[in-house]
């Protein structure tokens, strides 16, 4: 995950409060060798990504699926929210989530 500016989680903060901020996530697994990752984005309705990340999905090789990765990048950018929610004392608002 790369740090935000100072800006962006004001952006953030006052994206969810009007509830137009657009999450999304995807995930990523090859089942020759194993491997999964997952990236999430933060954005505003005009597609200016304000927070992104990404990470591998761990895991035994032979129980790994696409589902995984798919779940790991909804996880990872739920918390990302959540934490951010929690320091910013968002009491109300919303947004947006996709699937890609």
């Amino acid at each position: 995950m790369e740090l935000p500016q100072e800006e962006d989680l004001l952006e953030i903060t006052n994206s969810i409060e009007d509830g137009t901020l657009l999450l999304c996530s995807d995930g990523s697994f090859c089942p020759h060798e194993g491997l999964g990752s997952h990236a999430w984005v933060f954005s505003t309705s005009e597609g200016v990504i304000l927070l992104r990340g990404s990470g591998p999905i761990d895991g035994l090789p032979r129980l790994l699926s696409s589902y995984r990765p798919e779940m790991g990048g909804i996880t990872a950018l739920l918390f990302v929210l959540s934490v951010l929610v929690q320091i910013f004392d968002i009491s109300s608002g919303g947004g947006g989530y996709a699937l890609l």
